[in-house]
């Protein structure tokens, strides 16, 4: 079929084959995904929702719309043959939908100003075709818009359906993602399908692999089972595409602190299609910065340990957002590190790069805590210790079914939460110190 393709688009040079694109008989009046990723001028990329669409055909054109029809393009037939059909992607493609990001289905907090973008093809630059296959479209827009570089376009057979469970309750005391709602009104969580390996980018710092090793080991200790895989991409490899799940390293970005973990669902089941986690330079900058001011006297080889503890956590904590797993901001709560007590275990950490296993900084790694916990924290999973308590158990409830009295102390929130000066509860705030707080 392929090289059928190939022959069938050659034969008819006289059309533009930029603009045209072949659509097999096979995709037409099936389940579609329609999934859309956007690429900012600085490089960052975000994902749109994946929309569930269909194709069909009447007299000269091929319509391509969602079930509420709030997204609807009409293409002209350029050419038929008994595989399909060419049509002129540009006759249809007259404006682009982008939904900002997935977190604006999470749960409990759905955003309130939930907004979709619409933009119309006066704003186009270009539009490129860079697959076209029986099963599969991708589509890339440029955009004239400030701020953003292009829309890329997805069109693909859907996955087999996967039946998730009951729906969520919400009365459980965990923090996961999820559907909101499904195409039947449904609330289904999000979580991927396991095994599952992470394509890390080509350029990721061969020092920080043992980082990314160490957060992945993690979560296969809370599974109990060798179940997530790390593999380095190619050039083939692309973010972000439908089926895959990528861990990027942007470069000289020494002044970016936000490391980030995105996915798309399928709108039929709530499941993880494809997951997107970057972490930028600008983390290890301002690890060895933190910690070689807070311990001058630290020795290169130490720094550069406690450094990557550091990453380790933020690794794991991304990687976790893409198991389906919301923040968690009373984790910290179940701290054993006190005020007595911290002093001697970080002067241990620092000392000697260990950490007893039954310190516990936070229940979670979901949670936002200062830097020292983060990278004790990131220690623990160096040395090996179990996966910490909400963890384990949001984990074992979400991907295997093992009910729970008690997760462990829980809040979430869509932003960061209030401080208390801001009303918020002791019990549920960023970036807060157990040792200081006392507050468990």
């Amino acid at each position: 079929m392929k090289y059928l393709l190939t022959f069938f688009l050659l034969i008819i040079a006289n059309i533009s084959f930029a603009k045209s694109v072949f659509i097999s008989s096979t995709m037409f009046e099936k389940d579609l995904i329609l999934n859309s990723y956007k690429k900012n001028t600085g490089g960052l990329y975000n994902y749109s929702k994946a929309i569930l669409v269909e194709l069909s055909s009447s007299g000269n054109r091929v319509t391509l719309k969602n079930r509420d029809e709030s997204l609807s393009y009409k293409f002209k037939i350029i050419a038929r043959h008994k595989d399909g059909v060419l049509i002129d992607i540009a006759s249809g493609l007259d404006y682009v939908l982008f939904q900002s990001s997935i977190y604006k289905v999470e749960l409990p907090l759905s955003h309130p100003e939930l907004k979709i973008y619409k933009i119309p093809s006066e704003f186009f630059n270009s539009i490129d075709i860079i697959e076209n296959t029986q099963n599969h479209i991708l589509v890339k827009v440029g955009l004239n818009v400030p701020g953003n570089d292009s829309i890329s376009l997805e069109l693909t057979l859907a996955p087999k359906q996967v039946i998730t469970g009951s729906p969520l309750n919400l009365s459980d005391e965990v923090g996961v993602y999820a559907t909101y709602p499904d195409l039947n009104n449904n609330v289904l969580l999000s979580k991927q399908k396991l095994p599952l390996t992470y394509t890390y980018a080509e350029n990721f710092p061969l020092e920080l692999i043992p980082a990314l090793k160490n957060a992945v080991r993690y979560w296969n200790k809370a599974l109990g089972d060798e179940l997530i895989f790390l593999k380095k991409a190619s050039s083939f490899d692309v973010p972000l595409q439908m089926e895959t799940h990528f861990i990027d390293y942007y470069e000289n970005r020494d002044n970016d602190g936000g490391a980030r973990g995105i996915f798309n669902t399928d709108p039929r089941d709530g499941m993880i299609l494809s997951s997107y986690i970057y972490v930028p330079s600008g983390f290890e900058v301002w690890g060895k910065k933190y910690f070689s001011d807070k311990f001058p006297s630290l020795s290169i080889q130490k720094l550069s340990v406690m450094v990557k503890d550091y990453l380790t956590h933020t690794l794991a904590h991304e990687i976790g957002h893409t198991l389906g797993l919301r923040h968690n901001f009373a984790a910290s709560q179940d701290s054993n590190i006190t005020s007595e007590n911290y002093a001697e275990i970080i002067k241990e950490y620092v000392n000697s790069l260990s950490l007893k296993a039954d310190v516990i900084p936070a229940g979670s790694v979901m949670d936002y805590i200062s830097i020292d916990y983060f990278a004790l924290m990131g220690a623990k999973m160096r040395l090996g210790h179990e996966a910490l308590s909400y963890d384990l158990r949001a984990i074992q409830w979400l991907y295997q079914g093992i009910s729970t009295d008690d997760f462990g102390s829980y809040c979430t929130h869509f932003e960061e939460p209030p401080t208390v000066e801001e009303g918020g509860s002791i019990f549920c705030q960023a970036w807060d110190e157990p040792h200081a707080s006392q507050s468990f």
